[in-house]
């Protein structure tokens, strides 16, 4: 079995070698297994199917209690099967960590942190561990009262990790501010108010309620919840400047994430993840993977059964990095929440390359893979 996987994963591992060259990641004498040794994604000894290997094994081996040994060896068949085969992407943390250290095998945090009570010693020690255990991290920072300060201490702890060495894979982190917030101005200006700041390891967004965008349309003042009045277009055209001069902050829509909010007995939302594409609840983790949609392609057209296939095989692996994931977590409150969730998350690559393929414009072929999903 492994030598055949092996020959598979060697051929594709090629073509993205080349790929790599071509966008002048790697240097002409580098290989793919390079790149991985460089970020920290291998050990120096490991080739890119021992990596694979490692972790497949780990992942499907996670779920045993459930399915059993015999079972388990079947699903590393099929795991190896699809990620050799490069039509499964797995996040690089579990790449990274998956049956090579006691680390996290998710890529994003909202860690159970109160920033406006706890002591700055216990903050820069529980935001540190999840960034330890290889994991970003986004915080909601609307009851805080100098967010912008804050945002630079956190951004000092993240740097600090960094240069004791302590972080291995690069982590981000996100700090979301309501409009209402009195130090909304600050917070939008906190980049380039801060050129001593060489590092940034944060990205910045405002949450833009249904409240403000109605004194936007309205062309009315809008209120701070300190009661102060201020021009709703003066706002948003500062946001715009800063993230024109900076790229931050951002805008994000918390209002419309909640009023889609699944499991509203829960609570609500306050925050999103580093990069964005999902929210979580405090000390809740998401595992991510991906589809390598070129790879389903046959003779043009996409092979559905095979696509329905790994979509089954990806979140079982997702399921069990979440119970991986469990017994790896710095707080008793994260272990719980990931338990009871178990948010899991499938996104695609490669989408351009087969609209290319199939001379396809997008939003048909965009309906139809949501169909058959």
């Amino acid at each position: 079995m492994n030598s055949v996987f092996k020959n598979i994963c060697q051929n594709h591992c090629r073509d993205v070698t080349e790929y790599l060259r071509r966008s002048r990641i790697l240097n002409s004498g580098q290989h793919l297994a390079d790149f991985l040794h460089t970020n920290k994604l291998a050990d120096k000894n490991e080739e890119v199917f021992e990596v694979f290997n490692r972790s497949t094994k780990f992942l499907a081996d996670a779920g045993k209690k459930y399915y059993g040994t015999q079972e388990a060896a079947n699903w590393h068949y099929k795991f190896l099967r699809s990620v050799a085969d490069f039509k499964v992407i797995l996040g690089s943390p579990m790449l990274t960590n998956a049956g090579r250290r006691e680390k996290s095998v998710s890529a994003c945090s909202i860690p159970p942190v109160n920033l406006s009570k706890m002591k700055r010693e216990e903050i820069a020690q529980m935001v540190g561990d999840y960034h330890t255990r290889g994991m970003g991290t986004g915080f909601c920072l609307d009851d805080v009262a100098q967010p912008a300060e804050m945002v630079r201490y956190l951004n000092q702890v993240a740097m600090a990790e960094v240069q004791k060495g302590m972080i291995e894979r690069s982590c981000g982190n996100m700090g979301v501010l309501s409009i209402h917030h009195p130090e909304v101005l600050s917070f939008i200006r906190v980049k380039q108010d801060s050129p001593d700041i060489k590092d940034w390891k944060f990205n910045l967004s405002v949450n833009i309620t249904d409240a403000f965008i109605q004194s936007l349309e309205n062309k009315e003042p809008f209120t701070l919840s300190n009661g102060q009045k201020v021009d709703p277009q003066v706002l948003m055209s500062l946001i715009a400047e800063h993230a024109h001069a900076t790229g931050d902050p951002g805008l994000i829509f918390m209002d419309r994430i909640n009023r889609l909010n699944r499991v509203p007995h829960m609570g609500r939302y306050e925050t999103v993840v580093p990069c964005g594409e999902v929210s979580l609840f405090s000390g809740e983790v998401c595992q991510f993977s991906y589809l390598n949609l070129p790879r389903f392609l046959e003779k043009g057209e996409i092979d559905w059964d095979a696509l329905k296939e790994s979509i089954q095989t990806t979140m079982l692996i997702l399921d069990n990095a979440v119970e991986v994931n469990i017994d790896r977590m710095p707080t008793k409150q994260s272990a719980e929440v990931i338990s009871n969730l178990r948010r899991v998350g499938i996104g695609i690559c490669g989408f351009s390359e087969v609209l290319q393929a199939k001379k396809s414009p997008t939003v048909p072929l965009r309906h139809k893979i949501s169909q058959k999903s």
